[in-house]
């Protein structure tokens, strides 16, 4: 068990070593979300000199994997979205998640996207 003396210097350390300035603390400085130019409210000064063109280009960004319970996150119509399996974008349904890839179904065809590829839908 340690002793009062033991304790005090503990706390004595704990407390004045970030203050001697040896012991930063780290901050985030940025959104790990956050793409650099990406304009997430309208301002009128864009909007008079360029129009905002959704595209329907679609792009796999991660994969949260969980052997029950995978999610995937997107790009798609210049949004980013997160979709688990079974469920829908646009008309087509998630049917699979892996590690490196997705399936979209629709009624006539599937859809192999993978990680980091930019396609069009």
């Amino acid at each position: 068990m340690p002793s009062i003396k033991q304790l005090l210097i503990l706390c004595a350390i704990v407390i004045f070593l970030p203050r001697l300035g040896w012991a930063q603390p780290y901050r985030i400085t940025r959104d790990p979300f956050d793409q650099p130019g990406l304009v997430l409210e309208a301002d009128p000064a864009l909007a008079a000199t360029k129009p905002l063109i959704l595209t329907n280009r679609i792009k796999i960004n991660g994969i949260i994997w969980d052997e029950e319970n995978p999610y995937v996150i997107l790009t798609y119509k210049d949004q980013r979205k997160i979709l688990g399996l079974r469920d829908w974008l646009e008309g087509k349904q998630v049917t699979q998640i892996t590690r490196d890839h997705i399936v979209l179904k629709t009624a006539t065809r599937s859809l192999i996207l993978e990680v980091g590829k930019d396609v069009s839908l």
